[in-house]
């Protein structure tokens, strides 16, 4: 009788689990969302597959792992890097997975068996990103070696290499036929001794004194895929304006298809919230040099998938306090149609900073993490809010909080994807029906972009 007992109660226990996570767990507002555990550390980025069937996640640690994005079932773990993990990024067929870190590799991984492939080595310093070529056939990587590098997946070959400059970025336009690269350089002014003590210093309070006669400046430069030859170089952005000068370069935002370029500059934010000291950028045509956009305190930006829309998180100082009592700030998104050079209404009801946005596949929409521990959905065009999520991390630490890191959307549009501090990847499915059509995205994007806005440049 015992047995039997015993027997019940764990089929019982078994069919819970099961139906537990076959429907996923409820929010306390009500939305369905699925948990992703097995990360030891907090969890910086997630990207869906572009069938939307798989899931890729990276943490600080060395791991990368892949999940069934309906069951929360971890299929793969990609063990081999012998430091920090930087990148991750599917093929663009779902079929491989390119991973980059601070070991100096790069390395290809099959996705079914999560045998790897091919180690591709060459880098000389920690390689920040990686994408695949639109065919699949081919990766860029970006290396702090001041170098950018193109592969042969199959092979391992390194067919190409770029040097020289500081670059910070790169992408293949949509035909496959370019490589588009953004590069910062710094250059000394020397001066006299006389003239050192009279030189202004600004200072940096997180990482060191900048002397305001050193300017910096980016520049695009095209290259041929196949031959490696310098096809065009721009110059957008030079340190020449007394409302720049001795600014750092906080960061450098390439538009998926190599369109667009923005220049983040100013002192880098602090661990707290209340260390905020506003920011500026700009935004240009890659192709004519023009200044598209330029706006104060700016946190980060993203860009919709086909380019045509920016979005820029900004943080507005209504009362600064460098006192343990805090300031008050205000936290907003404001949108722009680069095409039109219409901007939206601007997104305004999180109570803490943005961490992260994303765009929705068709641009319609997009999604705000904060530290406030909510993700919201936004009417991109209207700023209308349409749904607001409720994140209840589990791990807290006093110097850093447990907040939402990460959110993408899923191809399809009706789920998005959150990472957080607490080490837990949440899938969450959404009310709204936005229905949006089938885009053939570029699903390396949302982490091959990360690192290196987060990561000061390397002199």
């Amino acid at each position: 009788m015992k047995t039997n007992l015993k027997n019940l109660l764990l089929a019982t226990a078994i069919i819970a689990v099961y139906l537990l996570s076959a429907c996923g767990l409820h929010a306390a507002d009500g939305h369905t969302f699925i948990e992703l555990k097995g990360h030891v550390t907090s969890v910086f980025s997630a990207a869906f597959s572009q069938d939307g069937k798989k899931i890729i996640t990276r943490d600080s640690d060395k791991t990368v792992r892949i999940w069934d994005a309906e069951s929360g079932e971890e299929l793969q773990r990609l063990e081999g890097h012998a430091d920090s993990v930087l990148s991750a990024a599917f093929s663009p067929d779902g079929k491989k997975v390119v991973t980059v870190g601070e070991d100096k590799t790069v390395r290809t991984w099959d996705v079914d068996s999560g045998k790897e492939l091919q180690i591709l080595e060459g880098h000389t310093d920690t390689v920040l990103s990686a994408a695949f070529s639109p065919d699949g056939k081919k990766v860029v990587t970006v290396g702090e070696d001041k170098t950018v590098r193109t592969w042969d997946v199959d092979s391992g070959k390194e067919l190409q290499k770029f040097e020289g400059h500081a670059f910070r970025d790169a992408v293949f336009s949509p035909d496959g036929k370019k490589v588009v690269t953004v590069a910062e350089s710094e250059t000394v002014t020397p001066v006299t001794a006389t003239e050192s003590a009279k030189t202004p210093l600004i200072r940096d309070p997180i990482r060191r004194w900048h002397d305001a006669n050193v300017s910096r400046d980016v520049t695009i430069r095209f290259w041929d895929a196949d031959s490696g030859k310098e096809l065009k170089t721009l110059k957008v952005y030079e340190d020449d304006s007394t409302l720049f000068t001795g600014k750092p370069i906080k960061s450098v935002v390439l538009s998926p298809d190599g369109r667009r370029v923005v220049v983040i500059f100013g002192i880098p934010q602090g661990i707290s919230d209340h260390s905020v000291i506003p920011q500026s950028a700009r935004i240009w045509d890659a192709d004519s040099g023009k200044a598209l956009w330029e706006l104060g305190q700016v946190d980060h930006v993203v860009f919709s998938q086909d380019g045509k829309k920016i979005a820029a998180s900004t943080i507005s100082v209504t009362k600064l306090s460098f006192t343990p009592t805090p300031g008050t700030y205000n936290h907003t998104v404001r949108i722009k149609n680069i095409g039109s050079g219409k901007e939206s209404p601007r997104l305004t009801g999180h109570t803490s900073r943005i961490i992260s946005s994303a765009f929705s596949p068709d641009g319609k929409n997009i999604a705000t993490a904060s530290r406030d521990r909510t993700v919201r959905i936004w009417n991109a065009d209207t700023g209308k809010q349409l749904e607001k999520l409720e994140v209840n991390t589990q791990v807290e630490h006093p110097l850093f909080p447990s907040y939402v890191n990460f959110v993408a959307f899923s191809p399809d549009g009706k789920k998005i994807i959150t990472a957080s501090a607490d080490h837990i990847v949440r899938i969450w499915t959404l009310k709204s029906d936005f229905n949006p059509p089938p885009l053939n995205i570029n699903t390396t994007f949302p982490d091959s972009r990360l690192p290196r806005l987060l990561r000061p440049l390397r002199r």
